[in-house]
C-alpha cells in the first residue's frame, strides 16, 4: 500500500503541477521509512548503501525523480544528497514483472538497468556536475560546479 502511495507522489514530480510536490520532504520521508539505521562509533547515522528498501517503487516512479532532477532550475546540495541516496537504494531492487527490456542474462531484472536506461540520466548528471546551484543557511549562490565541489570535497 506504500509503495502505491509514494509511486503516485514520484509520478507527480514529472507532472506540470510538480511545484505542488516537495521533492525534498518526499525523498526524505521515504528514506526515512526505508531506514535500518547504523551508527558509527561515534553514534552519528550512518548510509547503509547496500540496503534493500522495504517500500519498492516502479520504474516509471524513477523516471519521474530523474525528469524531476534534469529539469529543476535550483538544487540544493541537500537535495542532491538525498536523490542520490535515494538512487543508490533504488538500484538495489529486483523488479517484478515479466519486461524484457530490464532482464539480464539471468533473467532477473533490476531497477539499476532501469536508472541506467533512462533518458534523463545523463541531463541529471550533467546538472550535477556543471550547472548546480548551492543553497546554504545564508542564501544561495550560483556555482559552475557544484558536483566536481562536491567530489574534490569528497576525495580529501
Amino acid at each position: 500500500m506504500l509503495s502505491t502511495c509514494f509511486d503516485h507522489l514520484f509520478g507527480q514530480l514529472a507532472a506540470p503541477q510538480q511545484r505542488r510536490i516537495n521533492m525534498e520532504a518526499l525523498l526524505s520521508t521515504w528514506l526515512m521509512l526505508n531506514d535500518n539505521v547504523t551508527q558509527s562509533e561515534n553514534g552519528a547515522p550512518l548510509f547503509d548503501a547496500s540496503r534493500i528498501p522495504s517500500i519498492p517503487l516502479s520504474e516509471t516512479s524513477v523516471g519521474a525523480l530523474l525528469t524531476a532532477l534534469a529539469w529543476q532550475p535550483v538544487v540544493s546540495v541537500r537535495l542532491w544528497v538525498l536523490a542520490l541516496q535515494t538512487l543508490t537504494l533504488l538500484a538495489n531492487i529486483k523488479c517484478p514483472g515479466d519486461g524484457e527490456t530490464m532482464a539480464t542474462s539471468s533473467g532477473e531484472r533490476w531497477l539499476a538497468r532501469a536508472i541506467l536506461a533512462d533518458s534523463n540520466l545523463s541531463a541529471v548528471l550533467v546538472n550535477f556536475l556543471s550547472f548546480g546551484s548551492v543553497q546554504g543557511p545564508g542564501g544561495s549562490h550560483n556555482s559552475a560546479q557544484v558536483g566536481l565541489a562536491v567530489l574534490l570535497g569528497a576525495y580529501d
